[in-house]
């Protein structure tokens, strides 16, 4: 936030004061419609990540906010870009150069994924894991005939209250032998019989991180 918000008074500045930076950051029709088109790019693929690597299927709200400030980021490269077709005679060549390489979408993106990481730790608290599934080997038949119903989250296991998947992992790996465990969710209760393969234990479950709100 402190980085969009130095970039918008340095621009502000260089306008009033019709500095070389007036030029190479004008607002023009090119620069917004390739701002547009990048930031949407981007925010696809961003979108396409999340849902299918990690499983996290975002709303249309999220979508949104992250094109805008996606969009606001990328308006630096776009209209740096721009300026090596429109600006024919600049005489800083080297200044936009670096400029343009300072910009570019490889460093947006890692200021854009810290920031997101700033604001979603300030708004959201690990508050359990949720099934997303079962795991298809030949451990796992019986498993899939409980109906386990997916997107249900994990409370406890053998009384063992659950918050992260860390839990998930030390309390299984904590077994002597494999057996059979009482999984508790917030509607069902489900027998699971545990496997090992190799020298880790597993329960055949696909689990994922439950975020919720923070409260202050």
């Amino acid at each position: 936030m402190a980085f969009i918000l130095l970039g918008f008074i340095y621009g502000i500045r260089s306008y009033h004061k019709k500095t070389v930076n007036s030029k190479l950051f004008k607002i023009n029709w090119i620069n917004l419609w390739m701002t547009l088109l990048v930031a949407l790019s981007f925010s696809l693929g961003a979108y396409l990540i999340l849902r299918e690597g990690f499983n996290n299927d975002i709303g249309i709200k999220s979508m949104i906010g992250m094109t805008i400030i996606l969009a606001f980021l990328m308006y630096p490269f776009c209209a740096l870009l721009s300026t090596y077709f429109i600006l024919k005679h600049f005489k800083k060549k080297t200044k936009r150069t670096i400029l343009t390489f300072i910009f570019n979408p490889v460093f947006v993106m890692i200021y854009f994924w810290l920031f997101i990481i700033v604001v979603y730790n300030s708004l959201y608290v690990p508050c359990g894991v949720s099934i997303v599934g079962v795991d298809n080997n030949k451990y796992t038949l019986s498993t899939k005939n409980l109906g386990i119903q997916f997107g249900e989250r994990l409370l406890k296991i053998d009384n063992t209250n659950i918050n992260s998947l860390n839990d998930v992992r030390s309390y299984i790996n904590s077994l002597d032998t494999t057996k059979e465990v009482v999984v508790e969710t917030e509607n069902n209760v489900y027998y699971i019989k545990t496997y090992s393969d190799g020298n880790k234990k597993y329960m055949g479950l696909l689990l994922s991180q439950a975020y919720c709100e923070r409260k202050y």
